[in-house]
Formats: C-alpha cells, sequence, structure tokens
C-alpha cells in the first residue's frame, strides 16, 4: 500500500510538473492581432492591353499606364482575399494613322484576299480601361514576406462593359507599417468578333471586286500588368490579447 500511494504521488507531481511546463508558455503568449488583417494599397502599374480595346492599329497590343486602390483581407493564416479597383490609360510610343493590315493572299490564278478587317456587333471594351475584381488565394507565413498567388474575376466597366478572369502573382516585404509590395497580374476576357476577308480579281489592266469572305467567332482576348505599390495596415495593433491580458476596449 505504502508502494501504491508513493506511485501515486510521483505520477501526480510528473502530471503536475508537465502540465506547468506546457501550461506556463502558452499563458504567457501574447497572440496580436495582425495589423494588416484588413489593408489597403496603393499602385502603379504599367502594361499592354489588347490592341483591338486601344489604338487599333494592327498591333499586338497597345501600351498602358495606369493605378488603382486596392483593400485586403486575410481571415485566417494563409488565405488572403484581395479587391482591387483599377483604370490604364493608352500611352502613344508611335503614331498609328492608318490601321495595319496583311498583304493580299492569292487564293486563285488571279484571285486574293484582304483581310481580315474585324468589327465587333456586340461592342468591345475600351480604353482607359476600367476595372474592379475580386481574388482569391494562398498567402506564405507573414514571417517570410508578402508571397501570395491569387485567382479570381471581375467586371470591365469601359466601352462594352464585359467580365473577365485575372490572377495575379505578389511579392512584398514584412513588416507592422507600410510594405512595399510589387506583382504581375494576367488577364483575360472573352468578345464575339465578326472578320471580313475582301477578294477581288486582278487582270493586267482591271481589279474587279468579288464578294468578300465572312467569319465569325468568339475571340480570347488576354493582357499583362506589372505593378508597384504599397500596402497600409487598417487594424488596430494595439488590440491584443492572451489569457494574462484583457482584451481593450474597442477590440474584437
Amino acid at each position: 500500500m505504502k508502494l501504491l500511494r508513493q506511485n501515486v504521488v510521483r505520477r501526480t507531481f510528473e502530471v503536475v510538473g508537465v502540465m506547468i511546463a506546457v501550461g506556463s508558455p502558452l499563458g504567457a503568449q501574447t497572440k496580436p492581432t495582425d495589423p494588416h488583417r484588413w489593408a489597403g494599397g496603393l499602385s502603379v502599374d504599367l502594361g499592354g492591353i489588347p490592341d483591338a480595346f486601344g489604338f487599333q492599329c494592327g498591333d499586338s497590343f497597345s501600351p498602358v499606364v495606369g493605378g488603382g486602390l486596392t483593400v485586403i483581407h486575410r481571415p485566417r493564416r494563409g488565405v488572403v482575399a484581395v479587391f482591387d479597383a483599377r483604370a490604364s490609360s493608352l500611352v502613344e510610343i508611335a503614331a498609328c494613322n492608318t490601321l495595319r493590315v496583311p498583304p493580299p493572299v492569292p487564293i486563285g490564278a488571279n484571285d486574293f484576299e484582304d483581310g481580315p478587317y474585324d468589327t465587333y456587333p456586340r461592342g468591345i471594351p475600351r480604353a482607359p480601361l476600367r476595372r474592379t475584381s475580386l481574388r482569391i488565394g494562398l498567402e506564405a507565413p507573414p514571417d517570410r514576406g508578402v508571397l501570395r498567388a491569387t485567382i479570381g474575376g471581375g467586371w470591365l466597366w469601359s466601352g462594352a462593359q464585359r467580365p473577365f478572369l485575372t490572377g495575379a502573382l505578389e511579392i512584398g516585404t514584412n513588416n507592422g507599417g507600410p510594405r512595399f509590395v510589387a506583382g504581375i497580374e494576367r488577364s483575360i476576357t472573352w468578345v464575339r468578333v465578326s472578320q471580313e476577308y475582301r477578294r477581288f480579281r486582278r487582270d493586267e489592266t482591271t481589279q474587279t471586286q468579288l464578294p468578300s469572305r465572312f467569319d465569325a467567332h468568339t475571340l480570347k482576348e488576354q493582357w499583362t500588368t506589372v505593378r508597384i505599390g504599397i500596402e497600409l495596415p487598417l487594424s488596430d495593433a494595439r488590440c491584443e490579447h492572451s489569457e494574462s491580458k484583457p482584451i481593450e476596449r474597442g477590440c474584437a
């Protein structure tokens, strides 16, 4: 019986010791509210939009420069939601006086085909390209700096309004105050296009117009922008609590 009591006492002290060893750091641990749990951002961007949305010179893209506002929410560790409101204006690098079209293509002995000449029966978005979007994704732990990948969608508001899909990869500094953030964003939308291929017959002295060929289909338009900006905390860094510290008034 005496030996049993000694074993019980020893086991009790061992359990209490373990509880103290584990409980002490947990009790003393403070869990501050991340000041960037809610954050706002300002940024500028540079890139190119589909030429159909811009100068319509027949080039692969039209250069743009723009900027926007961002609201960021981190509902839990590793998860981030980003709302963007942006606008991009055209930057004229070289004058565009006439539409550049491919040279005529031979389709017969004396027959040729021009084009295509594009028209958009349902309209298209036009620069300045104003858009809003919501992206959701994953973010690296805070101690590794800002590193996040997000995907989502939004709406184009200028010209013919249209939905679009978008994704972004961003990196930045890690601190409680303002953070510098840079990233690259890729966006895609779809437009309905009607293409006219004008045909003609060329003899030694005359040129005779032939019936045109038409092709209507849905065209995928995509563009890329790079950005740099600043992220500002919107949460109160003083709102922190632990088991030994009560929650301050006004903190959630």
